[in-house]
């Protein structure tokens, strides 16, 4: 075979070999850079490490990468399956040529500035630190722009579209422009950065030995010496980073210099004739070059997560768990409607606004305002809250934005109570009567101040029927003292105790219906705005918040009746819970009724709550004894009991209270039942009370039921026992067919008192069933 035949096999070989590079190697690359760049952006764009001026140029050069790689490969890529529209366009081929070269030198340049940022950072003068900043960073950005857009500029003249005889058909079209161009990209967009990287890297090496070895004189005073926790932090930060830009500059150096060194060798023999086969291998060597420094451009990214660190890998860790929430979140989002931002009041002032279901205002008209934590307005996660609050519980949940994209220290006390009055009056309008506050960190403190009357609100009585704190920061005993309305608090394991605020609270009227909930293995934040949707135990303490909230807001939605009052009736040391229905209480024929509760005892919310809304709606005075004394259960014995009960009636009647009944729970269901009968175990001849109620009473039995003197209601769960045996016995009494009976086949026991849920409407409608049913009850056995 003869030279000529192995000269042209080998050039097509060398073609053949070019182009499915371009095609593999040239896909991959741009897969491997789009990808590694983008991550890069995404993970040095967190708020933990922007701050950081060289992260600043290191995110200027991820995007200035990208730009490289999609002016560079795409016609490379595309080359192989079709027309590369930039080889025969003479407009695309300029266009494609000066972007390509002003990214790829930016992206180049934005290295040697961070070079520099790191010199300046390791010097021992001040001043020179001080220029290490991200101000600066950002003016190195600019001028590294402009001044690349200038030197490439004459890309424009000198790049031309169906060129031959030239290594690519889209490439500079004489000698002059190749000359120009190959020796600015050689020296001043390859060498020269690379040279001044050495110079300022060398010395960044010298000033961090320098520092090293440096002993300054101390006193010490048998005192630790503390460094904070940031200054760690950043410290570390910094050694990360320069470790990062050493290995990139040792790769962009070991890609890029066979190019520059190309573009060297093809200026200098440019008027010395070469043989085809010379001029292939030339455009094979320089193509696989120029591959070469695409590959340069799209390692940041994976150099980083190698040599990076903790630093860098922590910071990741956190933008995968940010993808897995925004990706759990929208799913999420698809079950709760979303809400509308619109203005209220004036105009400036935004809601995010969510409308839980068409029938949000049936019930009870209630609406919440969520007061944000300290990132603000538009967070997922806060914003979810709001629309599952809305959706579940089927209310109006408004979250105003209190810093409208201001610094937060200018949502002062008396703008934020003026945005709360605006809100309010705007729900007011639109029909809602129960407005309630929610707020979370930040949020927490300032719904706990708009709930009370202290010197720096402008009421005196605050418009909200209650406030939720959940990780409130810094609640104080202050607040709590001039609180006006229940509050329930929500704290994680390592926020600030509860307890000074509980002890204020637990001296209210409305002390027993403040709850108090603490999640220990639960973090600041946990809720809202740091809420970790990947986390399956974070996931479960949001359910139950929620369930908590629900819990909470139906009780005290329902409790919207007179407090009573516990006070020690005169002459004994038996306490009682004290609730009068309305202005003595006097208009339903001097009725009072003496409640009997279960065995969870007298600081229980529901029962008291039980209590308050007979009193309010049946117009009479209920007293609830504590006849447990804070002591064992055993400790209080029938005698003790029957004591209590005549201490009490005595009470009522020196108060002109003349028909008093007795209503128990369970434990207590049993005692209204012996009072209200002569057993041998009682003091009477004849009970003192009217009537008796029972509400799931446990132990009730034929001895008590066969002695009975007067009608009584009794009312089951339909896991209680059956009352047929006391049915048999009652029927065969004078008043039998004045006694009444109730089961609720679908309730539990407890669901009036102590075990109600006021989260299960099931529930809550059963309750409402038995009010209806007592007073029905007391309202004929008071005409019998």
């Amino acid at each position: 075979m003869s030279s000529s035949s192995s000269d042209i096999i080998l050039i097509t070989n060398l073609k053949n070999i070019l182009s499915q590079l371009n095609f593999y190697f040239g896909l991959f690359i741009f897969i491997f850079g789009i990808v590694g760049n983008t991550l890069n952006i995404l993970i040095l764009s967190q708020r933990t490490l922007r701050s950081n001026s060289c992260v600043i140029i290191f995110l200027a050069s991820s995007a200035a990468g990208i730009i490289a790689i999609l002016s560079g490969l795409t016609s490379r890529v595309i080359s192989g399956v079709t027309v590369d529209l930039s080889s025969t366009i003479s407009w695309i081929c300029k266009l494609r040529g000066f972007i390509l070269y002003t990214s790829r030198a930016v992206t180049f340049w934005l290295i040697m500035l961070a070079a520099i940022d790191r010199w300046l950072l390791s010097c021992r003068d001040a001043h020179r630190r001080n220029m290490s900043s991200k101000s600066n960073s950002f003016r190195g950005i600019i001028i590294i722009t402009v001044l690349s857009i200038l030197i490439h500029s004459q890309l424009f003249y000198c790049f031309e579209a169906n060129l031959v005889d030239t290594p690519l058909k889209c490439y500079t079209k004489n000698i002059e422009c190749r000359l120009m161009n190959d020796l600015t990209f050689a020296i001043i967009v390859i060498l020269l950065p690379l040279i001044l990287i050495l110079i300022f890297g060398w010395m960044t090496i010298l000033n961090t030995r320098s520092t090293r070895n440096r002993v300054e004189p101390m006193t010490i005073i048998n005192q630790p010496i503390k460094i904070s926790t940031t200054k760690k932090r950043s410290k570390k930060t910094d050694q990360r980073l320069l470790i990062m830009l050493f290995v990139q500059v040792i790769f962009l150096a070991l890609f890029t210099l066979p190019l520059a060194l190309q573009k060297l060798y093809a200026t200098f023999t440019l008027n010395i004739p070469k043989s085809t086969l010379q001029m292939t291998i030339e455009d094979f060597i320089y193509q696989i070059a120029l591959i070469c420094t695409y590959f340069a451009t799209a390692m940041p990214f994976y150099i980083n997560t190698l040599s990076g660190g903790y630093v860098f890998r922590k910071a990741m860790y956190t933008l995968k768990n940010s993808i897995i929430q925004i990706v759990i979140s929208t799913a999420q989002n698809n079950t709760y409607p979303l809400g509308t931002v619109h203005s209220v009041g004036s105009g400036d002032l935004n809601v995010y606004d969510v409308v839980g279901d068409s029938e949000t205002k049936t019930k009870n008209n209630v609406a919440m305002i969520v007061l944000y934590d300290i990132r603000g307005f538009n967070v997922t996660n806060t914003r979810l809250f709001c629309e599952r609050l809305a959706y579940e519980y089927k209310i109006r949940v408004l979250m105003p934005d209190f810093f409208r994209d201001q610094p937060t220290a200018n949502a002062t006390w008396p703008r934020v109570e003026q945005d709360l009055l605006t809100v309010n009056t705007y729900l007011h309008s639109e029909g809602y009567t129960k407005i309630g506050l929610i707020g979370f960190c930040w949020g927490g403190l300032r719904a706990m101040k708009a709930c009370g009357n202290g010197n720096n609100v402008s009421w005196t009585n605050t418009p909200f029927f209650t406030g939720i704190s959940i990780h409130g920061s810094q609640l104080n005993v202050p607040d709590a003292d001039v609180l006006q309305v229940p509050m329930l608090f929500i704290r994680a394991g390592n926020d600030p105790s509860f307890d000074s605020i509980t002890a204020v609270l637990d001296q209210k009227l409305f002390g027993s219906r403040c709850e108090y909930k603490v999640y220990q293995n639960m973090t600041h934040g946990f809720v809202s705005a740091g809420a970790n949707y990947s986390n399956p135990a974070n996931v479960a303490a949001i359910d139950d918040v929620h369930q908590t909230l629900r819990t909470y807001l139906s009780k005290t939605v329902a409790s919207t009746y007179p407090f009573g009052t516990v006070h020690s009736i005169a002459g004994s040391e038996l306490k009682v819970y004290d609730v009068v229905g309305n202005n003595g209480a006097t208009t339903n024929n001097n009725v009072a009724m003496i409640v009997l509760y279960d065995i969870r005892g007298f600081n229980v919310t529901n029962t008291r709550l039980f209590c308050e809304r007979l009193a309010y709606e049946y117009k009479i005075r209920v007293l609830m004894p504590d006849f447990f004394r804070d002591q064992p259960t055993a400790n209080a014995t029938w005698p003790r009991v029957e004591q209590d009960l005549l201490t009490v009636n005595t009470y009522l009647q020196s108060q002109k209270y003349t028909k008093i009944g007795l209503i128990g729970f369970c434990w207590g269901g049993l005692r209204a039942m012996k009072a209200c009968g002569n057993g041998n175990n009682v003091s009477w001849t004849n009970t003192p009370f009217f009537t008796g109620i029972s509400i799931h009473g446990s132990g009730l039995n034929v001895p008590d039921a066969d002695v009975l003197q007067v009608p009584m209601l009794f009312i089951r769960a339909g896991t209680d026992p059956s009352l047929d045996n006391i049915t048999a016995v009652l029927n065969e009494k004078p008043f039998g067919s004045k006694c009444e009976y109730k089961v609720y086949e679908n309730m539990a026991h407890g669901f009036v008192s102590a075990g109600a849920n006021y989260s299960n409407p099931a529930n809550v409608a059963a309750i409402d069933d038995v009010h209806h049913t007592l007073q029905k009850y007391l309202t004929k056995i008071l005409a019998w």
